[in-house]
């Protein structure tokens, strides 16, 4: 297998990550990317009294990527945060209190407690290359980067109705996850069209009538 279509296939696993939005979604994805989203020995111990850690984990991270998918406010910053700790979910914790405290005029720093080491130890200045060079932790943080490199194909499906709206296009323009919900947008536009055009002849057809 090519490294460019294993980051592929990392990317394609995030994006049916943003998709979970409930734990029997999360069981479906874990069975079918095992060991994609790896829980730190000390966080699973820590939330293993809860029940179904891993479950629980996978919703919460579906919930930190639809931001980012969505490309809500400074989540440029929480996707930082989740490509340099080795734990996302602490990550993405240190990115919601930096949002509260700048929500109350504290100043936001979501860096603080990242080391100069931990930093080092995912990115490097290349001067051959002359670029930086990413060392991802896992597969989900390998995803991540690719993710941030094909941020022109991260897209939400326009189909209001969508079951899984955060999708990877094919090409630039792509509006629609697939050929279903563009179909069903076109059928519900023609619907609208032929509604409103209904309408208008009916009326005309009313007024010619009142005038005989």
């Amino acid at each position: 297998m090519t490294p460019r279509l294993v980051l592929a296939m990392n990317l394609e696993a995030l994006s049916e990550l943003a998709n979970v939005n409930d734990e029997g979604a999360a069981r479906c994805f874990l069975r079918k990317h095992p060991g994609f989203v790896k829980l730190p020995a000390g966080l699973r111990e820590e939330i293993a009294a809860v029940g179904r850690p891993e479950e629980m984990m996978t919703v919460v991270l579906a919930g930190y990527l639809q931001r980012i998918w969505k490309r809500e406010q400074h989540t440029d910053k929480l996707l930082t945060a989740m490509l340099i700790d080795p734990d996302p979910l602490k990550a993405s914790d240190k990115w919601m209190s930096a949002q509260i405290r700048q929500i109350q005029a504290e100043p936001p720093d979501v860096f603080s407690a990242f080391s100069f080491a931990a930093i080092q130890s995912v990115l490097t200045a290349d001067m051959k290359r002359g670029s930086f060079t990413y060392k991802p932790y896992t597969d989900f943080h390998a995803g991540l980067y690719e993710l941030l490199t094909q941020s022109h194909r991260v897209k939400t499906c326009l189909n209001a109705d969508c079951p899984a709206p955060y999708f990877v296009a094919t090409r630039a323009q792509q509006m629609y996850c697939g050929p279903k919900c563009a179909e069903s947008a076109r059928r519900a536009a023609k619907l609208r069209y032929w509604n409103e055009v209904g309408a208008q002849r009916r009326e005309k057809t009313k007024r010619k009538a009142r005038k005989k």
